[in-house]
């Protein structure tokens, strides 16, 4: 049987960009050529090495911890991992209470209603600060959807005497996650439940994400 030359029959090959596969995909070129017996297995071979190499040339996709860090440069952002990061958290920030006046208990210190851009997102988290620290007694702050009569939280936002924000609290806010979800033009009202001693001020922080 004549053999065509190489060059002939294969005008397009060219020496592939990975020299660790070079020599490897020449040989079983070149086995192809002199006998046809395998043809089938080699050609299959050949389809797993090309693939293989196309899957490791790939940029990989980035955790949603490495796009909050944001510092890598030769990996690619998915819509979920962008969506779960810092970059996909939207917060409200309401001042519930004026810095000079005394924090007191009662339901609707501060009301706020859901616009577009937070619709269908979850509450994932909730903060609060006041601007003169209780003496003793924890401060605690509820968070009520209005409309849909439900408290967001199960166990609320507290700050510890003596400390201004909840942040460092003993007991950390616990989200409800069965209502937790907003939607457009729910109307979210700030409850204190507790007022500590001599509080003064309130700030509230909600973070919410998809």
């Amino acid at each position: 049987m004549k053999l065509i030359p190489k060059r002939k029959l294969f005008p397009e090959l060219t020496e592939p960009s990975t020299s660790q596969y070079t020599t490897e995909i020449q040989q079983l070129v070149t086995n192809l050529y002199e006998t046809t017996s395998n043809f089938s297995s080699t050609l299959s071979y050949i389809t797993n090495l090309v693939q293989n190499t196309i899957q490791q040339q790939l940029i990989a996709l980035a955790t949603v911890a490495q796009t909050s860090v944001g510092t890598l440069f030769d990996v690619a952002v998915s819509p979920y991992s962008l969506s779960q990061s810092i970059f996909g958290q939207k917060i409200v920030y309401i001042k519930a209470v004026a810095a000079s006046a005394a924090l007191t208990t009662g339901d609707g210190k501060a009301y706020f209603t859901v616009p577009d851009e937070l619709n269908g997102m979850d509450l994932v988290d909730a903060d609060a600060a006041v601007y003169t620290a209780s003496s003793s007694g924890n401060p605690a702050i509820a968070i009520y959807n209005v409309t849909d009569s439900h408290d967001m939280l199960s166990t609320s936002i507290t700050i510890d005497a003596t400390e201004l924000t909840s942040y460092t609290a003993t007991t950390a806010p616990v989200i409800n996650g069965s209502y937790d979800e907003v939607a457009t033009g729910d109307q979210i009202r700030v409850d204190v439940d507790g007022a500590g001693t001599g509080a003064k001020g309130l700030d509230v922080r909600l973070t919410f994400r998809i």
